[in-house]
């Protein structure tokens, strides 16, 4: 039950029977789907080729172009996509994790390298963060959990990724 499946996606392989992404908006360290965090709006528009109807004026905003999937969307600061939040539907992680599975089923999948965080609104939540060493530094992957299962997930840029409330 060790074996792999090799992904081109990324250079990240999956347990061999884990669910790989049903759409091409799977979640990484770096990125969601076709968009790098760090990459201009008008990049993303580009590489997700559609476009908003309007770029958002405040200083932070959470944005979902067209053919996103429901429950994923984009935060951006200043122009730039800082994050990206998944709190609904079946968009995976390009390892393949995805809401409702459970905190071990999860740690399995990061071969068990994910800091445990006391969740700060949950007392019985955590927080499963991946934290990459080297030349990703900046970067983070959170799973929000109920003691029990994922109930939303996020990466992006520090410290954009960690705010708990989003832009407020």
């Amino acid at each position: 039950s060790g074996s792999c499946v090799s992904r081109e996606d990324g250079g990240h392989s999956v347990p061999a029977g884990a669910a790989l992404p049903e759409t091409g908006w799977a979640v990484g360290l770096e990125s969601v789907g076709p968009i790098s965090f760090g990459m201009s709006l008008a990049d993303a528009e580009a590489a997700a080729g559609a476009s908003l109807a309007g770029r958002p004026a405040d200083a932070c905003a959470f944005v979902r172009l067209p053919g996103m999937p429901l429950g994923t969307q984009l935060m951006t600061e200043r122009g730039r996509i800082v994050r990206a939040d998944v709190t609904d539907g079946d968009t995976s992680t390009d390892r393949g994790a995805r809401l409702g599975m459970t905190e071990e089923e999860v740690q399995a999948l990061y071969d068990h390298t994910l800091e445990v965080r006391p969740h700060k609104y949950d007392s019985a939540g955590r927080y499963l963060v991946l934290v990459p060493d080297g030349a990703a530094d900046s970067l983070r992957l959170v799973f929000e959990t109920d003691g029990r299962a994922i109930t939303r997930f996020r990466a992006g840029i520090l410290p954009a990724v960690e705010y708990v409330e989003g832009c407020g």
